[in-house]
């Protein structure tokens, strides 16, 4: 991500080959969690660290940390993906009883991502144009079938009316 001059000052913020670096974004993500089959209102609380500017003009690290807020509970990714947002709710997910989920699309049963790669957030492939198609798919070359037919990218926190949960063995995805 790039700030783009003029839209803010950038007068102390530090800039790498004119990427934001060397700085902690703190910031919250309301989410709804069905817990024991009610929803209830949830909060990701997201801390991501971007390191220094490295020699070989990267940064020398990259950290996330999602903690899960919601009713009296508290559970918190480890931080070790390397800066994956779906590695680290997918940390949390395991910590998770089984009655308890996030409802968004990264739980979505017609959600995917790319196998060529991803970034840090977003880019998950939404297949609700296509469900049943989607729900053949079942390997990697299969996948390939469907990709670019995808109804839009989204966010692995938006969620939209027809969201379905995924259920392990039907489909292709994690």
């Amino acid at each position: 991500m790039s700030p783009v001059n003029g839209s803010i000052d950038l007068i102390g913020f530090t800039l790498n080959h004119g990427e934001l670096c060397a700085c902690l974004l703190a910031f919250n993500v309301p989410v709804p969690v069905i817990a024991q089959g009610s929803e209830v209102s949830g909060m990701l609380c997201v801390q991501l660290e971007l390191g220094a500017p490295a020699p070989n003009g990267g940064i020398d690290r990259e950290r996330l940390v999602i903690v899960l807020e919601y009713d009296e509970h508290r559970v918190a990714s480890s931080g070790s993906s390397g800066g994956f947002f779906c590695d680290e709710l997918a940390d949390i997910e395991r910590q998770l009883p089984e009655s308890v989920y996030i409802k968004a699309c990264i739980n979505c049963l017609f959600s995917g991502y790319n196998p060529g790669g991803h970034g840090l957030y977003g880019g998950m492939m939404c297949f609700r144009n296509i469900k049943s198609e989607y729900l053949q798919v079942k390997s990697k070359r299969d996948f390939f079938s469907v990709v670019g037919r995808q109804d839009r990218f989204v966010q692995e926190t938006y969620l939209c009316s027809e969201f379905s949960r995924r259920v392990p063995g039907i489909g292709y995805g994690r």
